[in-house]
């Protein structure tokens, strides 16, 4: 944390000491500190993954799903990554965007066949219909690719 104030300080045009000094700050629970660094990576390099990545994760991390959501989608264009599509996913399941989440789940499953968190998540969205059976196979699915029982029983009912 310390190094990459040292480096803010000595050249402040560089991305990258934003983001980790931003990154470290939130994980450390000192919002402040991650949101002026993340606005001003914002300033630097709007449309930078890393800027739209800590972006996210800000609004993520301060239960801003709604604002997350555009972030994620740009970083889903950018590169469609696994992590990406579940965390907008899950901010979508959390807003009860159901038909969202829904597509946002049938789009990554053609992408990550083999993404036990993609099942979590669908295993989830099944729950808030009501269906079941299909939501328990989606569980055991997950489990099967990794995903603890722990965290299956951690999904909200």
């Amino acid at each position: 944390y310390n190094d990459y104030q040292r480096i803010i300080e000595l050249d402040s045009t560089l991305i990258e000491p934003w983001y980790y000094h931003g990154l470290i700050a939130l994980s450390n629970g000192n919002i402040h500190t991650a949101q002026n660094d993340f606005l001003h990576l914002e300033q630097l390099a709007p449309n930078d993954a890393l800027t739209l990545e800590a972006m996210a994760m800000l609004h993520f991390n301060t239960h801003q799903y709604e604002q997350a959501i555009p972030y994620y989608t740009k970083l889903i264009n950018q590169s469609p990554a696994a992590d990406f599509y579940i965390m907008r996913i899950t901010c979508y399941l959390i807003l009860k965007r159901l038909s969202d989440a829904s597509a946002d789940i049938n789009d990554a499953l053609k992408l990550y066949p083999l993404e036990g968190e993609l099942y979590l998540l669908r295993s989830w969205l099944n729950r808030q219909y009501y269906q079941h059976k299909e939501a328990d196979a989606d569980a055991q699915k997950a489990i099967e690719l990794g995903i603890s029982p722990e965290i299956i029983a951690s999904i909200p009912k």
